[in-house]
């Protein structure tokens, strides 16, 4: 999974390029691809803080997977999300990271 900091880097490289775009297309694009990495930093930095937001995280990636995307580099950094918390949502259940997961 990339890190917090890669993705934050990947939504300034975004947004910088956003003005520089005369195809309003590409413009739009761009800039949701960059809202859509803000938004899974910042989840990657709470989940840290709070646990508990894993199933919400769940949730959030496979929306953003099920929802038309032909962007093959915002589908693989969402899988690997999705397959990170996953594997930790599967360790809190099974109690083998210190702590019981509770429905």
């Amino acid at each position: 999974m990339p890190s917090v900091e890669e993705l934050r880097a990947e939504v300034r490289r975004l947004l910088a390029t956003v003005g520089d775009l005369s195809d309003p297309r590409l413009k739009r694009e761009s800039a949701g691809k960059a809202v859509v990495l803000a938004q899974l930093a910042e989840t990657i930095e709470r989940i840290k803080v709070n646990p508990e937001i894993l199933r919400t995280t769940i949730a959030r990636c496979r929306a953003l997977l099920t929802d038309a995307t032909s962007d093959e580099t915002l589908t693989k950094i969402v899988e690997e999300v999705l397959a990170d918390a996953e594997t930790l949502w599967a360790a809190r259940a099974a109690g083998s990271d210190g702590t019981q997961q509770t429905r």
